[in-house]
């Protein structure tokens, strides 16, 4: 009968405008007929099926501003076999409005050997319609090809009904996480094709045997048990609330026991994860908020959504990404002398982001995740079924343990991770001998040239010697310029055996002073400039050396110290450095030039000069000559045309600067982390390829962490740990063993600079992100808007003169949260309509929404829903004589981006190629001058 659409159909109506042509709501089937067929028979009950049940005639249309059922008139089915593509046939999409919504084939496979293909749109039925459908239409057959009436009763008539569950759901799911935290192999997209593929994994009869058990004596169902396990999965991604959608039958009355149609209604539930619980405790939480799902089953999604200010977005559903099944094996049936076998056909269209589904098997339960091929890869899905039996296996062996223990790594797993995490790297020799063999090889070769003067390898070693014989001390503070001087400085420390402090002298001199006092350094080495600034220690001018210059030996225990952007003293082993360089030996071109940029209070500039006199190389303050350079990407960034051999270090590197250096010269880029600016892992970067921090470099070893400091399985985000100590960053292992770092402010900052007015932005904690720009005002907020979820849009977008830097070239965060409080806005807020084109569209918003709204204001936060936004494409295409579709105004949601998609006007700035942003940007940076 025809009436009003229910609410779930209306979603379903307004998910299928923004997804047009898109089958993701198809439910395809086919049922094998074993058996002398009766086609005649087949197609009458077929035929009978439909005329009972008018969700099988109901299309959905437009009425009066309204969505209503219309239900057509029965109509006869015929059935002729030939042949069909089957894949085709399941995902052809249908017209809600015009229909038909239900399609059906029939494949001859043999004499006695036949395919029923049915394709039917959600919007009609369900997966209750599914086993009903079959059961009729196995003893319609069965009847007809007997020559009886049908054995059918009539049906009552239902009448879809709703209670008010708002209230409950909105105390419900207050404060839930815009999305679920998931292993994505990448940024998540704005938008999506919502291609899936699906894995699946059997997980065996002796897995499965106990956790019958497990559920019998917690008085659960095995699909509370299985969606708790599922739960647990999820949490070891990082999820500490796991939000999943889950399906209920909505069969709750006499009347709709039999009816088939779209009465499903899918619910929330929601595991929240404190402290360390048992699974017995997990699984009893689970089985109540089950139980409470099904008994408020009712939960009107647009309205939930609107309360909770969370708006409607085109690349996921608001409120879950993970939806959870459990089937029990499928019945065959027997009717008419045929046996009716019924399997789903497979679609590549994905519902949500992750759909789990657990069914019954023969031996044993099979577990398919279907999931979007966009945001996964296929090795990480299959490692998450692989856990999921892991987890399984556990519970049923010991259900009270604590989750902590049925996530840690399995032995596989852990072997994998330790040999990441140590690999067998062979070790160099100290840092002093290597320079000593070059002294003997080429003792006139030139070793620094520098601050207008060139030191040979002989006149170096001779001043190291001098300075080892009065360096006894065993800590020694240096605080030079980059020179022969510094260079003789540090070597004749490593000589004597002593602890090298860095000390850079461009500080301040009350800067110095602590940092030398906090060292407990007993000697400065300085020059007679900086030597002044130490007044509580003895300076010893380096020039003014005098003495022997005959070789001194340097004993292997010797350490230096290296400054953090904090300006933390961190020591460091002698033996780091040699590592280093090993490494660099190894995977580097020789340096026959390098030219530090760095802070020489850090490791960086240390690793850089004996990189390159290692090598029988030089050191010089002239950059351009350099065939090595090793800095920071807010250093590199201005650095114009590059060297070939390019190290960055201290802050996140993001792709559009990798593009940049190799547009600028760089032959090989190289990405490495550590502590103090000493490389422990790193590895080279292209600018096709995600951008990760690499593998150990030297004898460190380096592990991703939970919070109780428990190794994550690889692929598993978890805390940063270097040789035991937390770096503050959060990481995880690919599949090949590199590190990467994650978290939503490297995805922010990666979109803002991929920006081609964009040279430098940093993302602050407060959801402001500051940016340097070479156009003013820019529009980087619908850039942004553009590119990513609106969950990572920042709050604030200013525009900044300079990115503030620390001595070592790092980011001052502190320091640019001042700046950026003071600074405008890139475009201010609470803006009214300035063109025609926005007055326009401004004036269908207000006619939708029955109020005014300025230019910048989304249209989900000013009153829209899935809903309205259809209608509101109806009318621009009206005003305008467009084309539209949904899905465009669900990327520029507001005026300002929908009046320049109808003004024909690009709604993001226009992109250049990478040498054309690179080129920008380096023109942009040289106007500024380097630093």
């Amino acid at each position: 009968m025809n009436g009003p659409a229910t609410p779930t159909q209306r979603r379903l109506w307004a998910l299928a405008h923004l997804r047009p042509n898109d089958p993701f709501y198809n439910v395809p089937f086919s049922v094998r007929l074993d058996g002398p067929l009766d086609r005649e028979a087949l197609a009458r009950a077929l035929t009978e099926v439909v005329r009972r049940h008018p969700a099988l005639r109901t299309t959905l249309q437009q009425v009066d501003g309204d969505l209503v059922r219309v239900v057509a008139p029965p109509s006869p089915i015929t059935l002729a076999p030939g042949p069909i593509d089957v894949d085709a046939f399941a995902r052809e999409p249908s017209d809600l409005s015009r229909g038909p919504l239900l399609r059906v084939g029939l494949v001859r496979d043999g004499d006695q050997a036949h395919r029923l293909l049915v394709n039917v749109h959600h919007v009609v039925f369900d997966g209750a319609s599914h086993d009903l459908f079959l059961d009729e239409l196995t003893a319609l057959y069965d009847a007809f090809t007997r020559g009886e009436a049908s054995p059918l009763p009539a049906l009552p008539p239902h009448v879809p009904h709703s209670t008010d569950s708002l209230d409950h759901w909105v105390r419900r799911l207050e404060g839930i996480p815009p999305v679920i935290p998931l292993p994505l192999k990448g940024p998540r997209p704005v938008t999506s094709d919502y291609r899936t593929a699906r894995a699946t994994r059997l997980i065996p009869p002796e897995v499965v045997a106990p956790l019958r058990l497990v559920a019998r004596e917690r008085r659960a169902s095995m699909f509370m048990l299985l969606k708790a396990a599922c739960a647990v999965l999820l949490h070891q991604h990082g999820a500490s609330d796991v939000v999943l959608g889950m399906p209920t039958s909505g069969r709750d009355t006499v009347e709709s026991a039999r009816q088939i149609g779209y009465l499903v209604k899918t619910v929330v539930t929601r595991t929240r994860f404190t402290g360390d619980p048992t699974f017995t405790e997990v699984l009893a939480h689970v089985r109540d908020d089950v139980l409470d799902a099904q008994e408020h089953a009712d939960l009107p999604f647009e309205d939930v959504a609107q309360a909770l200010g969370i708006p409607r977005e085109a690349g996921h559903d608001p409120i879950y990404q993970v939806l959870f099944g459990y089937e029990t094996a499928p019945v065959t049936r027997r009717g008419g002398g045929v046996r009716f076998t019924p399997s789903y056909l497979s679609l590549d269209s994905a519902k949500a982001d992750l759909d789990v589904l657990l069914s019954e098997a023969e031996h044993g339960l099979a577990a398919h995740f279907d999931y979007r091929v966009d945001l996964f890869d296929e090795h990480t899905v299959h490692r998450m079924l692989s856990r999921l039996e892991t987890v399984l296996r556990r519970i049923g062996r010991d259900p009270d343990a604590p989750v902590s223990r049925l996530v840690r790594p399995d032995e596989a797993e852990s072997a994998q991770l330790r040999s990441w995490a140590e690999p067998d790297l062979p070790r160099g020799v100290e840092p002093h001998r290597l320079v000593e063999e070059q002294v003997d090889r080429s003792p006139d070769a030139v070793a620094v040239e520098a601050r207008g003067r060139v030191w040979t390898y002989a006149e170096v070693e001779a001043l190291a010697n001098r300075v080892a014989r009065h360096a006894a001390a065993s800590r020694v503070a240096v605080c030079l310029p980059l020179s022969g001087e510094f260079v003789a400085a540090v070597l004749g420390v490593f000589k004597a055996g002593g602890t090298c402090v860095l000390l850079d002298p461009d500080l301040p001199p009350y800067l110095l002073r602590t940092m030398a006092r906090d060292s407990g350094a007993a000697l400065v080495l300085s020059d007679a400039h900086s030597g002044g600034v130490f007044e509580d220690l003895p300076v010893t001018l380096v020039s003014s050396l005098v003495g022997p210059d005959d070789r001194v030996g340097g004993a292997a225990g010797a350490a230096f110290v290296a400054h953090t952007s904090e300006s933390r003293g961190v020591e460091f082993d002698h033996r780091v450095l040699g590592d280093l360089l090993e490494w660099a030996r190894r995977d580097l071109p020789p340096v026959a030039c390098a030219a530090p940029i760095s802070s020489l209070a850090s490791g960086t500039a240390l690793f850089e000069v004996f990189a390159a006199l290692a090598a029988g190389g030089r050191v010089t303050d002239d950059v351009k000559a350099a065939t090595l350079v090793c800095g920071t990407p807010a250093l590199l960034g201005r650095l114009g045309d590059v060297a070939p051999v390019v190290l960055s270090t201290g802050d996140v590197l993001h792709p559009s600067l990798v593009r940049s250096l190799y547009d600028a010269g760089a032959e090989a880029v190289h990405n490495v982390y550590g502590v103090a600016g000493v490389f422990a892992v790193g590895g080279r970067v292209s600018p096709d390829e995600p951008v990760t921090i690499g593998r150990p470099l030297r004898a460190v070893v380096a592990r991703v962490l939970d919070e109780r400091s428990q190794p994550v399985p690889p692929g598993v985000a978890g805390a940063l740990h270097l040789d035991g100590v937390a770096t503050g960053d959060r990481a995880r292992h690919t599949a090949d063993g590199r590190l990467e770092l994650v978290g939503d402010a490297v995805v922010v900052e990666a979109a803002v600079l991929d920006h081609p007015a964009v040279t430098q932005a940093c993302a602050l904690t407060d959801g402001v992100v500051a940016v340097v720009s070479t156009a003013s005002p820019p529009d980087v907020e619908t850039h942004l808007r553009a590119h990513l979820p609106g969950y990572l849009v920042p709050s604030r977008v200013v525009v900044v003169p300079d990115l503030p830097l620390r001595p070592d070239g790092t980011v001052d965060r502190h320091a640019l949260a001042r700046s950026a409080a003071k600074a405008a806005p890139a475009r201010p807020r609470h803006v009214p309509p300035a063109t025609e084109a926005e007055q326009r569209v401004a004036e269908v918003w207000s006619a939708l929404l029955g109020r005014t709204v300025d230019v910048d204001r989304n249209f989900f936060e000013a009153g829209g829903n899935s809903l309205l936004i259809v209608r509101l494409r109806d009318a621009l295409n009206s005003a305008f004589g467009l084309d539209l579709a949904v899905a465009e105004l669900f990327r520029r949601p507001t005026v300002r981006a929908m009046s320049e998609l109808v003004g024909g006007a690009a709604a993001e700035p226009a992109r250049t190629d990478a040498a054309d942003r690179a080129q920008a940007r380096r023109a942009a940076l040289a106007r500024r001058g380097k630093r």
